[in-house]
């Protein structure tokens, strides 16, 4: 998955699959975050702040999941679905769960680094990859050890509220193998 920073006069990257649209937006500049929003300035004197994304200012879909040697790498797509611009900054809570609700197998580690500020015009979008060992070739993850799967159950950065998305695979049900690992959003892998 190769992402590509689109950048307009803002101090900072707006990332965006390089199959996606490009996000610009017009001339503006960026201080810090003050409790959880973003100052903006444009060009005309005026502030707006940029908040954090909540789950209900966003569609989370999976986009088209490649692989290699035993991993997939599954693309998280977050598309700010609101009218005014917001800001995803860490990385998404994710785990596999079963028809009734109840988690299967360890929740995703999170791959090492700084996640990036990544700020979201309305119909913008960032991804982050979601990298799955198989189960077949993981210590402890046989087929006894092994559970159908129903949904991924995702958190995006910061929030309280997931969405499930359908996932009908089976995957290690064993709590103590790490088959899935996250990256933060707007990280390649």
């Amino acid at each position: 998955m190769v992402l590509a920073g689109a950048c307009s006069s803002s101090s900072k990257p707006v990332f965006t699959p390089t199959t996606g649209r490009s996000s610009g937006g017009g001339a503006t500049s960026t201080t810090a975050p003050v409790s959880g929003t973003t100052t903006r300035t444009t060009t005309s004197g005026s502030t707006q702040a940029v908040s954090r994304c909540s789950t209900a200012d966003l569609a989370i879909t999976l986009a088209t999941p490649n692989g290699a040697a035993g991993h997939s790498f599954q693309p998280i797509v977050f598309t700010n679905s609101s009218s005014t611009p917001c800001e995803l900054k860490g990385y998404p809570g994710v785990s596999f769960v079963a028809a009734n609700g109840d988690q299967i197998g360890a929740a995703a580690d999170r791959r090492p680094g700084t996640p990036p500020e990544v700020t979201l015009n309305p119909s913008d979008h960032a991804t982050a990859t979601l990298v799955i060992v198989s189960p077949g070739i993981q210590q402890g993850c046989d087929p006894p050890h092994q559970a159908r799967v129903s949904n991924l159950h995702i958190y995006p950065p910061n929030s309280t509220a997931p969405v499930d998305i359908p996932w009908a695979i089976d995957e290690c049900s064993s709590p103590t193998v790490h088959q899935i690992t996250i990256t933060a959003v707007g990280v390649a892998v």
